[in-house]
């Protein structure tokens, strides 16, 4: 029987391989992350991470196993979302410019940008999906009070069970 696994030439699994920096960078940026919030996420400096991306030095194992991990996250992340906006009349992603007023939590640790990238990747399931800043979304509801109780936000995450209507 053969695996639906890709495999290097020498057999080992393409998963569980070293990553080169192009890739570790085309992964950063599939996710959204910017140098800074990768190298803290990794426990690493930023000139580290530069370092990886130029392929001045190669990345440790370690590093492959983390992005697919935070990719899978990302995907289950844009799942939630998606969950939330089907179950909502008026489905509405509330987004942030900027990383330090988003309220603490995961998606703050991520960052501004991995929260826009996960309301984008919803609305590619859901065409409908407003996704947009409080201001944009406040003139839609009439009310700062009435888009943070209709919009999605990150606090899903943070139950699984948790929906909104």
């Amino acid at each position: 029987m053969t695996s639906s696994v890709p495999t290097h030439e020498g057999g080992g699994d393409v998963r569980s391989a070293r990553m080169g920096g192009g890739e570790l960078k085309a992964m950063r940026e599939r996710l959204s992350l910017t140098v800074p919030a990768l190298a803290e996420l990794l426990d690493v400096s930023e000139g580290t991470v530069k370092n990886w991306e130029k392929s001045k030095y190669t990345p440790p194992a370690g590093v492959a196993a983390e992005i697919n991990r935070l990719e899978d996250y990302t995907r289950r992340c844009a799942e939630a979302v998606t969950q939330a906006a089907q179950a909502s009349a008026q489905p509405m992603v509330l987004i942030w410019r900027l990383t330090h007023d988003m309220p603490p939590g995961p998606a703050r640790t991520l960052g501004a940008p991995w929260w826009r990238s996960v309301a984008t990747r919803s609305r590619e399931t859901i065409p409908g999906l407003i996704i947009g800043y409080a201001d944009e979304l406040d003139r839609l509801t009439g009310a700062r009070e009435r888009t943070l109780s209709r919009a999605i936000t990150p606090d899903i995450l943070l139950s699984p069970t948790t929906t909104h209507a």
